[in-house]
C-alpha cells in the first residue's frame, strides 16, 4: 500500500470510499456530482490532497486546505474494511506533513459525523477545543427535507418508518409501520444531525410516536440514534 498525491483520474475511487463510508454510517449524508466537482477546485488544497492506493485501487483518502493565515484538516477517509490497520493514522501523518510545510499560523480540524477522524487528530495534534460559535438550522423546504429524510433512514434501519411532517407523509418501507412519527420539520432536521434528543423531544410532545409500545420505541430510537457532537455544518 502507498499514499500518494491525489490525481484527478482518481476522481471515481475517491468518491466510492466516501459512498463505502457512508453506507456503513449513521450521519454521512450523500454528495451529488456537482459538490464533487466544488471540491476538486479548491485552489487552497492544491497539493494538500493524497490518496491510499492498495492493488491498483482507492482505499482512502485525506484532503487539507491553507492559505496565508492557517491550513485546515478537512476530510480523511477510508473503505470500512481497513478499520482497525494503520492506514487512517498514515493518512493522517502523511497529510499533516504536507501541512506543516506551508508553515500555518493557525492550523484547526474538524471531523464530520460519523467520519473515524477525530481521534487520530486528537493523538496528533492534542485534543480541540469547544467551538465558541451556535450553530442554528431551519428547514427551508420541507417537502426536500422530507425525500432526503426517508432515504438517510432507510440506510439507518430495515424497519418500516411513517414520518408525518407538518401535512407530509412519507414511508421509509412498504408494509405496516412500525412507528408512526410525527414532528415538525424544524424538528426533522435536528433529529437527523443530532442536534436534538428524541427523549427529550418526546416528552415535550414536539415530537409524536404512535403506537406508544416498547418496540415502536425501539424502532424510532434506530432511526434517530442518540449522538454527541459538534456540527461544523449543515444543509
Amino acid at each position: 500500500m502507498r499514499i500518494r498525491p491525489m490525481r484527478p483520474r482518481d476522481a471515481a475511487g475517491v468518491v466510492a470510499v466516501y459512498g463505502a463510508r457512508a453506507r456503513t454510517s449513521a450521519a454521512l449524508m450523500r454528495r451529488n456530482a456537482w459538490y464533487w466537482r466544488r471540491q476538486a477546485r479548491d485552489r487552497g488544497s492544491k497539493g494538500l490532497r493524497i490518496v491510499a492506493e492498495d492493488g491498483g485501487r482507492i482505499v482512502g483518502y485525506a484532503i487539507a486546505n491553507a492559505d496565508k493565515e492557517g491550513a485546515g484538516i478537512r476530510e480523511v477517509m477510508w473503505r470500512p474494511e481497513h478499520d482497525g490497520t494503520d492506514l487512517g493514522e498514515r493518512l493522517v501523518l502523511d497529510l499533516l506533513r504536507r501541512v506543516r510545510r506551508r508553515k500555518p499560523l493557525i492550523l484547526s480540524a474538524s471531523a464530520m459525523p460519523g467520519s473515524p477522524l477525530l481521534p487520530l487528530i486528537r493523538d496528533a495534534v492534542g485534543h480541540p477545543q469547544p467551538s465558541l460559535g451556535v450553530f442554528m438550522a431551519r428547514a427551508l423546504d420541507p417537502s426536500a427535507l422530507l425525500r432526503d429524510a426517508v432515504g438517510v433512514l432507510r440506510r439507518r434501519t430495515d424497519r418500516s418508518i411513517r414520518l408525518r411532517v407538518d401535512g407530509r407523509t412519507a414511508s421509509t418501507r412498504r408494509g405496516r409501520p412500525a412507528a408512526t412519527i410525527t414532528l415538525g420539520a424544524d424538528e426533522l432536521l435536528g433529529l437527523l444531525l443530532g442536534a436534538r434528543d428524541l427523549d427529550q423531544e418526546l416528552r415535550l410532545g414536539t415530537v409524536k410516536l404512535s403506537p406508544r409500545t416498547a418496540d415502536a420505541v425501539a424502532a424510532a430510537h434506530a432511526a434517530f440514534l442518540k449522538r454527541r457532537f459538534w456540527i461544523a455544518d449543515g444543509w
